[in-house]
């Protein structure tokens, strides 16, 4: 049997997290497959930490955590996850359970049926998902323009590379950490840039996904306009630095 760990980034999480934590571990707690979690909390500001150590003593060690003090972005703190994770296959899902697990499971599923494969990849724009509650602004500017972007620029033939919910084989996870460069949100893109060019095989599988309010990494407008510039300059820096 395959040990998979599934990895739940979080920044002042403190609301969402203990839910999602139980929706995911009350999920797979009959799962045939081994599997642990390991949240990767860093710059929390709020009772994020305490949550995660409640829930870690509710489900008797299921749930490991990491909790790094200052902030390093998204992908910093996943890159800090990927390289504690334990698992055969290694997979991250976001805090806000926007990816539910019964979802996350076609993931795992992909790749416990194909060992051809070394990822997927969840997906929003792909025919066959479905997004509920999802607003006219992020589903019309912020996804489909960052999508159309990444295909211009980076030529990646995925139509959503942003959905929060990934899964890869150990194997290719250590080759991917030595040029794990980008911690913002922008951090799937490069993961995927250097995955195509050593030639992996990643799958993208529509889902059903939920739009979730209330992001602390979002945070305000004129936060998401500086994030969403951050994240357009990290793609030419993939396209053209590397």
């Amino acid at each position: 049997m395959s040990k998979i760990t599934i990895i739940i980034p979080a920044y002042n999480e403190e609301k969402r997290i203990g839910p999602t934590l139980d929706a995911y571990v009350s999920f797979y707690r009959e799962y045939p497959e081994e599997i642990d979690f390991l949240v990767v909390m860093n710059g929390c500001q709020d009772k994020t930490l305490d949550v995660v150590k409640s829930r870690s003593e509710r489900y008797l060690g299921a749930i490991d955590w990491i909790f790094i003090p200052e902030r390093l972005g998204k992908g910093g703190g996943l890159r800090e996850g990927f390289k504690k994770a334990k698992g055969d296959l290694i997979g991250f899902a976001d805090a806000d359970n926007s990816v539910p697990p019964q979802e996350f499971n076609k993931l795992i599923k992909v790749l416990l049926n194909n060992p051809e494969v070394d990822g997927a990849i969840s997906s929003r724009l792909k025919k066959g998902s479905q997004v509920i509650g999802e607003s006219w602004f992020r589903k019309n500017i912020v996804s489909k323009v960052f999508a159309f972007l990444v295909r211009l620029v980076c030529g990646l033939p995925y139509r959503d590379t942003q959905c929060g919910g990934k899964i890869l084989r150990k194997e290719l996870v250590w080759k991917l950490l030595a040029n794990w460069h980008i911690t913002n949100m922008a951090f799937d893109v490069e993961l995927l840039w250097n995955a195509k060019k050593i030639g992996a095989k990643i799958e993208e599988i529509p889902i059903v996904w939920t739009e979730k309010g209330e992001s602390a990494t979002l945070g305000s407008f004129w936060g998401f306009i500086n994030q969403s510039l951050r994240m357009v300059w990290s793609l030419l820096k993939i396209r053209f630095g590397s």
